[in-house]
């Protein structure tokens, strides 16, 4: 399910349980590197995914570049690696360490973070002691792994995180140059490689580009990481040449900025590259979240956020099989391998919100509508465009998309009576559209600068 931010999560600047999460961690990565074989070292290994699933457009002119930590690569990056990045040539794998992992260097993009932030910034407290730890190799086959509270480290990798964004843009410089795509994306996203593909043989690769899934944040746009962006070769070396420093310029900045999406966005475009989007094939949401309809339909599918192994491992078999057809994967063929069976009539303690104001439906209520589940899915009756309903006492959600959403009973913190929401979805209304669409012919959305993603983050 959905892996939530975890800025709620309480951390101190005194890394002790933080330490021992961490040297568990470690131990466990040196033991399972001894077990993992490879022919090749370094910066990329070479597909070995069936051509079938993987199309067979040249890619050198692409680098993907997977952002990750030492606190999770060993949960989530085994999966991506052996599944859909098996496609990828040219990987460059970003993190907050310097290792070895899988046949790869993973790049520590924050050793050159300035030593002013790195002495007061107190994130890096972890940092450090991530790299004593690493130094001390011996010792960590002689620790417990029993050591389970990660919630200092998780905050603290949350906040190193954000010092990446900037920085990584000089490694990948230096590492892999000459590129004219760079395709970031992090370690719980999901890249349909054929569509990607596909897409930026669209695209002029000599302008100075950056694409993604905009949101916003104090009325300013910015490429959502999670969802995945794109920069163009020329975006790159302009930052990392002709503004050589500039990553550091902004440490500061960064520090009191929550997220190091936003701030990437502000430099960039303070050196004229602007954020344009190409939402919704760069989505935001794994497939139950994803909002289904007229918004989301015939565009192909490029990326998914909020994956766990799961749902990569049956994205991945999906795509296996669906490479007969030797056509773009479309959100279509999503909703038909996610709900086969289409969605239920109505769930009790569920949300089946659609992610994205743009989704709801503003239309006057009737003045029964918020006091039971049955009036408010009459209101939904009453407008064509309704596809489904949320109520909660006092509530009634409409939406003109379709999605399956999750189990909901108390999980809004400012629910104090804990009551729980309850989905309706107008199947046959749906049926009926999903019939009338049938016939889908690939809709490539333009990269635009007034494009804007709907989904949550």
């Amino acid at each position: 399910m959905i892996l939530a931010r975890l800025d709620t999560v309480r951390w101190t600047s005194k890394p002790v349980r933080a330490t021992c999460a961490l040297l568990a961690f470690l131990m466990i990565l040196s033991l399972y590197r001894t077990s993992w074989t490879s022919d090749q070292q370094g910066t990329s290994v070479t597909s070995q995914a069936g051509q079938s699933s993987c199309g067979q457009a040249p890619q050198d002119h692409v680098a993907v570049i997977l952002k990750t930590g030492a606190s999770e690569a060993f949960e989530k990056l085994p999966t991506l690696l052996q599944t859909t990045l098996s496609c990828v040539d040219n990987l460059l794998i970003v993190s907050d360490l310097e290792i070895d992992f899988h046949g790869y260097r993973m790049h520590d993009v924050l050793a050159n973070v300035s030593p002013a932030t790195k002495d007061t910034h107190p994130a890096f407290e972890i940092y450090r002691e991530q790299i004593r730890l690493r130094d001390a190799g011996a010792i960590l086959q002689q620790l417990s792994s029993t050591a389970r509270d990660q919630s200092d480290s998780h905050k603290a990798a949350w906040e190193l995180d954000k010092f990446k964004f900037l920085h990584m843009l000089n490694t990948i410089h230096r590492e892999m140059p000459g590129k004219d795509w760079y395709v970031f994306i992090e370690a719980d996203t999901y890249l349909v490689w054929p569509n990607l593909m596909a897409w930026l043989s669209q695209l002029n690769a000599s302008q100075k580009l950056h694409i993604g899934s905009p949101s916003f944040m104090a009325g300013t746009k910015f490429n959502h990481g999670g969802s995945g962006f794109v920069l163009s070769g020329p975006a790159v070396r302009a930052f990392a040449t002709e503004h050589a420093g500039m990553a550091q310029q902004w440490d500061e900045r960064m520090s009191k900025e929550c997220c190091g999406d936003y701030v990437l966005a502000l430099a960039l475009t303070e050196i004229g590259i602007p954020v344009s989007g190409a939402w919704p094939m760069l989505s935001g949401e794994q497939p139950i979240f994803t909002p289904y309809g007229p918004a989301v339909w015939c565009q192909p599918v490029i990326t998914m956020h909020h994956v766990d192994s799961n749902v990569v491992d049956s994205m991945w078999a999906f795509e296996q099989q669906f490479a007969a057809q030797q056509r773009p994967l479309l959100f279509q063929d999503l909703y038909e391998h996610v709900l086969p069976q289409g969605l239920p009539s109505s769930r009790s303690e569920w949300d089946n919100r659609c992610p994205g104001s743009v989704f709801d439906i503003r239309d006057p209520l009737p003045e029964d509508a918020k006091i039971s589940n049955e009036a408010c899915s009459q209101a939904c009756d009453e407008i064509p465009h309704c596809m489904q309903a949320l109520f909660k006492e006092g509530e009634c959600k409409l939406y003109k998309c379709f999605t399956l959403g999750k189990y909901s009973r108390g999980t809004d913190s400012s629910d104090v009576d804990r009551t729980s929401w309850h989905s309706t979805w107008k199947r046959e209304r749906i049926k009926e559209w999903i019939d009338s669409h049938a016939s889908c012919t690939a809709a490539w959305t333009p990269y635009s600068t007034d494009n804007a993603r709907s989904g949550g983050i």
